[in-house]
């Protein structure tokens, strides 16, 4: 139960009871069967405390930080590679010391911090979290290396120091909003969330800290819901959320998921969200049209919105609503797993429908080029600072080369396996992906074989279709897709030649140069190519495939061991 449902249950159960007596003998009743060892707890919070002042211990504390900020005193550190089975699987492990009793220092602030806030010295409890989770330790490397710098949250992953952070958090909420009056209150609360310990905290958390109840929860709210509206940190959606939803439920969020669309559409993304698991298909396909209207096309959280509506409309018998919404996932977010649904979407479409949500897409992504004054390699992800919900999806080569795939275009990516010469060192090039591209091709039945069924794996992953809202699984829809592509048979033979002879010199390179760790890749390969060449009606083609193998390696037994999991 959310806390303003608890509270809400709290105040009509207290309703109920007439008279004091009364109240003294649920108090009483409820004492007699707490447990003994939080009987001094419940002894404690029963007391009335008087307001006791920490500013002594405030400025002791201040001072002993700013000679930590200061580097006066630091904690210790020593580094070395670990190496696992290979000399890839390794990573660099730094080990600390505490030779200056940091970690029982800082135990012993926050513990000073949470009595100031039991002793309502809300101020001096304030600015102790304050400075305590705004620490910058040094920890010097006793090798003369560059110095490491911890926060509390790291000191404490590191076992340096035992702390609860989700306490701390609501202590440091609580004390703040105690401390200082409206507006004043509202933007320093609001600096606590871009730290990470506050990643998980919220309102409800502040609300059910403390020793005193918080007071004028209402105007706080309307103050904090207008301060968030204006905020665009990668954590702002998250604690709108939560306020909206505290104080006006799911249809309040909805109305103001409405009015931010294109500052948080994490709003809207979260009302659809409710309905999609609510399973309320009507509403969702409503609420999830209208999203798609009010939401910039240009954003790639759109796709989700998208992505919901069509499965609504799917549930509903809406057709041609999915196929639409599927249209729109693809411009905000133009991958190749989002044409790959589009394709696969039941009644599917045309040629010509196709052409014009590429267009479209295109269309979107140049657009955004322009507005962003041709940043030339700009990506929807940026690597110097937190992704936020208003980004923009830049489409990859790998989004582009999945369309010219899912497209049928298997010139393309026959030619951009060619580029690659040699049978080893596949690893990060698009052979290892486009070989099963064309198997997957070639392969006349409904991919029956292990070995095939493993090529779909990496086809799916290459593509990056995951299975989300109810969507169907990625080897039915493939095979949907597989029966509307068609390729001229003069083209499957030269395919198939050109496979033939490059799986042929990959399993030879692999298991006659002995490299043990890739006979898995080589015994799969080989066997989908013997699948491939059953089905297209080769008489036993899995089997003499199978067998050409293990009779030009017949002392390779981890090979073999390998190529039989696949018979």
């Amino acid at each position: 139960m959310d806390f303003k449902s608890f509270m809400n249950s709290v105040e009509q159960n207290l309703s109920q009871m007439k008279t004091e007596e009364e109240l003294r003998n649920w108090i009483r009743n409820y004492a007699r069967s707490i447990p003994e060892e939080d009987r001094g707890n419940f002894l404690e919070q029963m007391q009335t405390r008087k307001s006791c002042s920490h500013k002594d211990i405030l400025q002791e504390l201040t001072d002993w930080c700013e000679k930590v900020e200061e580097g006066e005193i630091t904690l210790s550190c020593s580094g070395y590679e670990e190496y696992g089975e290979s000399w890839w699987d390794r990573d660099w492990i730094t080990e600390y010391e505490d030779p200056m009793g940091i970690g029982a220092q800082l135990k012993r602030y926050y513990e000073e911090a949470e009595q100031a806030v039991y002793d309502r010295d809300y101020e001096s409890a304030s600015r102790m979290y304050w400075s305590l989770g705004g620490l910058n330790i040094t920890a010097d490397d006793i090798y003369g290396g560059e110095p490491a710098e911890l926060r509390i949250e790291e000191m404490v992953s590191e076992k340096l120091v035992s702390l609860n952070l989700k306490q701390i958090a609501s202590l440091t909420l609580y004390s703040t909003y105690q401390a200082y009056e409206l507006p004043e209150r509202i933007p320093k609360l609001y600096s606590f969330f871009s730290w990470h310990m506050f990643e998980n905290t919220g309102i409800e958390d502040m609300m059910s800290a403390g020793r005193e109840p918080l007071q004028e929860i209402d105007e706080f709210l309307e103050a904090w819901i207008t301060y968030l509206r204006e905020q665009n940190d990668s954590y702002t959606s998250r604690i709108l959320i939560e306020a909206v939803t505290f104080r006006s439920g799911t249809e309040g969020l909805l109305e103001e998921a409405k009015q931010t669309a294109n500052q948080h559409p994490r709003l809207y993304i979260q009302v659809l969200e409710q309905f999609f698991q609510d399973e309320e298909w009507d509403r969702l396909r409503e609420e999830g049209t209208e999203a798609l209207r009010r939401m910039e096309r240009n954003m790639e959280i759109r796709d989700k919105a998208a992505r919901m509506t069509a499965a609504a409309a799917t549930h509903t018998g809406d057709s041609k609503t999915a196929v639409e919404a599927l249209k729109e996932a693809f411009c905000s977010k133009p991958t190749a797993a989002n044409y790959f649904r589009i394709l696969t979407c039941g009644d599917g479409c045309g040629r010509d429908d196709m052409k014009s949500a590429l267009e479209l897409a295109e269309r979107v992504q140049q657009e955004q080029r322009q507005q962003d004054n041709g940043a030339a390699g700009q990506r929807a992800r940026y690597y110097w600072r937190e992704p936020k919900e208003t980004d923009v999806y830049w489409q990859t080569e790998q989004d582009r080369l999945g369309i010219r795939f899912l497209d049928g275009d298997c010139q393309t990516i026959w030619q951009e396996c060619r580029k690659t010469k040699n049978a080893l060192g596949w690893t990060g090039k698009f052979i290892s992906e486009g070989v099963p591209m064309l198997l997957a091709v070639l392969c006349e039945n409904d991919f029956e074989g292990r070995a095939i069924q493993t090529m779909l794996s990496d086809i799916r992953y290459f593509i990056g279709y995951e299975k989300e809202y109810d969507e169907p699984e990625f080897a039915e829809r493939f095979l949907q897709w597989k029966k509307q592509t068609v390729i001229p048979e003069d083209v499957k033979k030269e395919i198939l030649a050109y496979l033939t002879k490059t799986i042929d010199a990959r399993v030879e390179a692999i298991v006659g140069g002995g490299h043990r760790g890739s006979y898995c890749k080589a015994a799969r390969l080989g066997a989908a190519l013997g699948e491939v060449e059953e089905s297209m009606g080769k008489r036993n083609g899995k089997e003499e495939r199978v067998s050409k193998y293990l009779a030009e390696f017949p002392r390779h037994r981890a090979f073999k061991q390998e190529i039989k999991a696949y018979m």
